[in-house]
């Protein structure tokens, strides 16, 4: 029987009240997307909510959370830390584990690679992440849109996203951020690093204006539904 779940979730983390989409049903091990970071995340949410539209299609419920500061968070953007993120996805995995019943596939993009390694393992079937990338790469491509805009600033603590500053908390931990632990590493097809899946698609993270790929938001969506069947046994 479909157990459905909730369309908006609510977490309170620090007695603050931050929210997560959720779309699909709890049937099978659910899937936290975590998204990229920054100008990233916006240039492809579109391709996130299809990648979930998929993964309802499959049978598979899943989950992306708004970052602190970002979308519906009312958490002023020049106060968060890294840990604010990091919090955020542990909060938003153990819901889904609570809501399931079952562990959680988490799948990142790019930057989101750094926060997925916050939850408790016991609660995490296995991870996924496509074309991962550390933070000193992330401030890099932000210094250098900040440059095209004409509103760069010194590096690392000074950096500035959308008109603000980032504080020294989330910039500082960001410099020095890898991607932890094992996970199931996915590339596009014209990327040379090393990887287990290439897929086809286009990397909508790098245009100037968010995009959509269909096409490629079913074969992310089918992969991340193979590895979790076969990370969480549903």
């Amino acid at each position: 029987m479909t157990t459905p779940l909730a369309e908006v979730a609510r977490l309170t983390i620090a007695g603050r009240e931050e929210y997560a989409r959720i779309v699909g049903s709890g049937d099978a091990a659910a899937v936290l997307l975590v998204p990229p970071l920054f100008g990233e995340m916006n240039r492809c949410r579109r391709l996130m909510v299809d990648v979930m539209t998929e993964l309802a299609t499959l049978g598979r419920g899943s989950a992306l959370p708004d970052l602190p500061g970002t979308g519906e968070s009312l958490m002023p953007f020049g106060a968060v830390t890294l840990d604010d993120w990091r919090a955020m996805v542990a909060a938003c995995a153990a819901l889904l584990h609570a809501a399931t019943g079952r562990t959680v596939m988490i799948a990142s993009l790019r930057g989101g690679a750094l926060l997925d390694d916050a939850p408790d393992p016991v609660d995490v079937a296995g991870r996924w992440r496509m074309t991962p990338v550390e933070g000193a790469t992330v401030l890099r491509e932000l210094g250098r849109a900040q440059r095209l805009a004409g509103t760069s600033g010194p590096p690392l603590s000074g950096a500035v996203f959308a008109g603000t500053p980032l504080a020294p908390g989330l910039a500082g931990p960001l410099g020095s951020a890898r991607p932890q632990g094992s996970a199931r590493i996915v590339r596009l097809g014209e990327d040379g690093k090393n990887a287990d899946e290439r897929l086809t698609g286009s990397p909508l993270w790098r245009r100037a204006e968010p995009g959509r790929d269909l096409a490629m938001a079913l074969a992310i969506a089918r992969d991340i539904d193979r590895t979790a069947a076969t990370c969480a046994n549903s």
